[in-house]
């Protein structure tokens, strides 16, 4: 009698243990648990985008915008004067995706500057001319990240950027630094400098 009692209270025991224990249904998996999360794969091109422009202030006043437009031609400039001698693939696409995350923030700067109070008539129409054909800088460099191992694309596209650049966009960024540091009283005989151009421009500096 006492054994069969036993018995019974084992049995009981297991009863209860089981219900509490989720039922696998597969290696480390039970019907309890959620699936685990998916997690997109890391893209080093993404990252180079994100990170190239977020390290340093975003521009809300003059200076900073200025400044931050140096920033951006100069990044710029140092692409396109290896474009054609970098290896076509990866690397030709790395580096016309970090020039075109910082190109992208020279329309930022237009705008804002754009807005400075008392900027004259040169500054206002330096900003028309940029608002007409900056977006073909940013077009040519998004050609190059998408097909970056087609080198008649990335000649097409620097050849196209640096006659922009060096006839249109760089004269007119210089001048609407200098209008918009004029109207805030504060422009010097060094500040703003004038925009360095590639090596490709005429005379460049």
């Amino acid at each position: 009698m006492n054994r069969l009692i036993s018995l019974l209270v084992a049995g009981l025991f297991f009863l209860q243990l089981s219900s509490c224990v989720p039922i696998v249904t597969g290696e480390g998996t039970s019907i309890d648990e959620k699936p685990a999360p998916v997690h997109g794969t890391y893209d080093p091109l993404e990252e180079i985008i994100r990170r190239a422009t977020t390290t340093r202030v975003k521009a809300t006043t003059v200076p900073q915008s200025i400044n931050n437009w140096i920033q951006d031609v100069d990044t710029v400039n140092r692409f396109l004067n290896v474009a054609l001698s970098l290896p076509v693939g990866a690397p030709l696409k790395q580096g016309a995706a970090k020039a075109l995350a910082f190109a992208q923030d020279e329309p930022v700067n237009v705008k804002l500057l754009k807005a400075t109070p008392g900027i004259d008539a040169a500054g206002l129409a330096a900003a028309s001319t940029l608002e007409q054909v900056f977006g073909d800088v940013l077009d040519q460099l998004g050609n190059v990240v998408k097909s970056p191992l087609s080198l008649p694309v990335a000649v097409n596209a620097v050849t196209r950027i640096n006659v922009n650049r060096c006839k249109n966009v760089l004269p007119a960024a210089e001048t609407m630094w200098k209008s918009a540091a004029v109207a805030m009283n504060m422009s010097t005989s060094t500040w703003p400098p004038k925009a360095n151009r590639e090596i490709a421009c005429p005379g460049n500096n």
